[in-house]
């Protein structure tokens, strides 16, 4: 299993009887800012976000994917307003990430070499920040809307569906 330890700018790795490492801390020889939220691909490499201040005007998040054998850290997207949550589409092809600080929730096209393309705007979601995404087996995306205190159902056309209101102002994950 592996976990991002905001903390520590890390990610962890925990063995099947409880063993905690650090499998990577860095970039470049600099620690990572505040690791989030990762996900796999269909190739086994593992993506996560890795914001550092939150602002509209502050982008200095970036997107990072970690070859497991390798352990090659390699940056892909810089410039993000708070990237947090991160899904793969069912069908491996799109990587959603939620842009908290802009209240939106970008896609990008998953090359074959595990590179990301076309960076869009996906959906905008109204006031609070999406945190952590999943999708359903129908290509329904949901969002944890921090703040907002509730969970949105999203098309796969990036539609609004339906609005779940929750206990708490502040969800922060769905699975």
């Amino acid at each position: 299993m592996y976990a991002c330890d905001y903390g520590l700018g890390a990610i962890l790795r925990i063995s099947p009887d409880g063993e905690c490492e650090t499998f990577i801390n860095g970039y470049e020889g600099k620690r990572f800012n505040r690791p989030n939220d990762l996900a796999f691909d269909n190739n086994g490499n593992l993506f996560f976000t890795d914001p550092k201040s939150y602002g509209n005007d502050k982008l200095d998040g970036r997107i990072f994917r970690i070859n497991l054998k390798s352990k090659e850290v390699t940056l892909l997207v810089d410039s993000v307003a708070f990237p947090n949550g991160i899904a793969f589409s069912p069908d491996g092809k799109k990587l959603f990430v939620c842009e908290s600080a802009k209240n939106r929730i970008l896609n990008f096209d998953v090359e074959a070499n595990s590179s990301l393309t076309n960076m869009n705007v996906f959906t905008e979601l109204p006031g609070g920040d999406p945190d952590g995404i999943a999708f359903d087996i129908e290509g329904n995306l949901y969002a944890a809307h921090f703040g907002g205190g509730a969970i949105y159902v999203i098309s796969p056309d990036g539609i609004i569906k339906q609005k779940i209101i929750t206990p708490g102002k502040k969800p922060s994950n769905v699975e």
